[in-house]
């Protein structure tokens, strides 16, 4: 066994700065911890090989057979998922969940970024019902492309799709995949915060989350939710269940979200894209007016959560590691609630 340098009692992880599958185990030896927090809440999962068969259980190993408490902090909703694969509280290997991370992230980045809060202008024409921006080619992302092909919708969108066809996918009715780019210029920038001119004239964001197997809202759903745009968002089951829990409202007076029932990943989407063909031709300013309510709740419900420490875990709030990790936290106590409130919506 490899001599032990000082002791730790607490060792800290970060999901992109620490390259966690090589170091943990040593670390192990030569620091013998009793508590290792990883924090997470960027994502729903660690990495490829703790997601493949058996791949976690050296690591479940070692920390039973070291007596160390084991804490993740992951950016889901619902505990599901990390079942029987990072949650075993009976050896003190716990899964905490932090569903608004990225409301946080999200809120903190548009604030210093070019774009900076740009709420619809009422003056303005809408010139595509909706606007659709799409990057990694996740199975369940061409799923949407296909589902939105099928539905006829690919030509009357602004949309992006940034890849070939990089996975193995069996396309039904798109019939020639290929790139479909916006004014982002998000091939050479990779900010999903500079938006399009094509934002701006699109009555409705159609979004794919991240995922359709567990609820994680990222950054696709904060985004129009934060420039009071309507959006519809192709996820999981019960997505909008959680949503609505949250506190915010949904656009019901023209979506039928039972589509969040729905247990079939192709059903669910295709009643999403079914959603969506509804509303094309319609008097998209009528409707966003109509909306504008519900709109106005959701934003300051978004800024009431993001400013309060109560949506924040304590093994989060209570680390000096994490405050420095994430510094949308300290940002967040720069805004003023009060402020918010008062903002003009133009």
């Amino acid at each position: 066994m490899a001599k032990k340098n000082k002791i730790k009692a607490v060792l800290n992880y970060h999901i992109w700065s620490d390259d966690i599958h090589l170091k943990i185990l040593d670390d192990i030896v030569t620091y013998a911890p009793k508590v290792i927090n990883i924090f997470a809440a960027e994502e729903h999962e660690i990495n490829n090989i703790w997601s493949s068969p058996n791949g976690f259980f050296p690591y479940k190993r070692a920390f039973i057979d070291n007596n160390i408490e084991v804490n993740f902090i992951f950016g889901a909703a619902h505990m599901d998922f990390y079942q029987d694969r990072y949650n075993f509280p009976e050896y003190n290997i716990r899964t905490i969940l932090w569903p608004t991370y990225f409301l946080c992230f999200t809120l903190s980045s548009i604030r210093h970024s070019a774009y900076h809060l740009r709420h619809h202008d009422h003056t303005s024409k809408y010139t595509y019902p909706f606007i659709s921006m799409n990057n990694r080619p996740h199975r369940h992302r061409c799923m949407f492309l296909d589902q939105m092909a099928r539905a006829d919708l690919l030509d009357l969108g602004a949309v992006s799709w940034h890849n070939d066809n990089e996975i193995p996918y069996n396309w039904e009715w798109w019939d020639h995949p290929t790139r479909l780019t916006l004014t982002d210029q998000f091939e050479t920038l990779g900010n999903s915060y500079a938006l399009p001119a094509e934002w701006d004239v699109s009555f409705l964001n159609v979004v794919s989350e991240c995922s359709i197997n567990r609820t994680y809202f990222s950054e696709k759903t904060w985004i129009p939710l934060l420039c009071l745009k309507p959006f519809l968002s192709q996820s999981n089951t019960g997505f909008y269940k959680t949503f609505t829990e949250l506190g915010f409202v949904l656009y019901d007076e023209i979506f039928d979200y039972s589509f969040d029932e729905e247990a079939d990943d192709a059903i669910r989407t295709e009643m999403i894209m079914n959603n969506v063909k509804k509303i094309i031709g319609r008097d998209y300013q009528e409707m966003y007016n109509m909306l504008l309510p519900k709109l106005t709740h959701n934003f300051l419900k978004a800024i009431e959560i993001a400013t309060s420490e109560n949506f924040i875990p304590d093994i989060v709030k209570n680390s000096e590691y994490a405050m420095l990790k994430y510094t949308a936290l300290r940002d967040m106590k720069n805004i003023s609630y009060k402020d918010m409130q008062n903002l003009e919506i133009r």
